[in-house]
């Protein structure tokens, strides 16, 4: 393989990453509690860390995403990774790209793979570097996200659980589960009145 100097950071780097290799990266960075960026309509981009990350998943959706994290309240973050330019070109072929799942949807490749302007609308751009992930193009909010995909992801993943037995163990204690849900506070204002 060829070496190839980082845009970014400047250090010679090997251009030898598998799909696996940009995979486990874009689930790590959905991880990641907060990630900010400059771009965007306001000049400034947030990602919060997605509670739930799950590579390369298999549903009866239209689309297996390489990367799918959803953060509290149902908002999603889809990253498909491209190890070169063949890889990206094909995927212009996927019918479910224009009105896929994902809240915002970005490719991760290493720099150079894939040229900005050759982006599809509303996409974003991640590059992968040897220590770090670095913001190139900002998402746009996809307007025609395909929330019955995502629905079917997450039954998919349910019914995993629930098929192993695991599920119950999500419930309070009086119907099987494990989880003992703290009593809420009463309100001072409510504790204060004379009956």
């Amino acid at each position: 393989m060829p070496l190839e100097t980082c845009a970014t950071c400047n250090r010679v780097i090997e251009s030898n990453m598998t799909h696996d290799d940009l995979v486990r990266r874009a689930v790590a960075w959905l991880k990641r509690p907060a990630v900010k960026a400059l771009g965007g309509p306001f000049d400034f981009w947030r990602k919060g860390g997605c509670g739930v990350v799950v590579p390369e998943l298999v549903s009866s959706a239209p689309e297996s995403p390489d990367a799918i994290g959803w953060i509290s309240g149902g908002y999603s973050y889809l990253v498909e990774c491209k190890c070169s330019r063949s890889d990206f070109a094909a995927d212009a072929n996927k019918g479910h790209r224009e009105h896929g799942a994902g809240a915002q949807r970005l490719f991760l490749c290493e720099p150079g793979v894939i040229p900005p302007e050759k982006l599809p609308a509303g996409w974003g751009l991640l590059h992968c570097h040897p220590s770090r992930i670095t913001i190139e193009v900002v998402p746009v909010h996809n307007t025609e996200r395909n929330l019955s995909a995502e629905m079917s992801m997450m039954y998919s993943l349910l019914r995993r659980v629930e098929t192993r037995g695991a599920l119950t163990k999500c419930f309070a204690p009086k119907w099987g589960g494990d989880i003992e849900w703290p009593e809420l506070p009463v309100p001072t204002s409510q504790a204060q009145e004379k009956p």
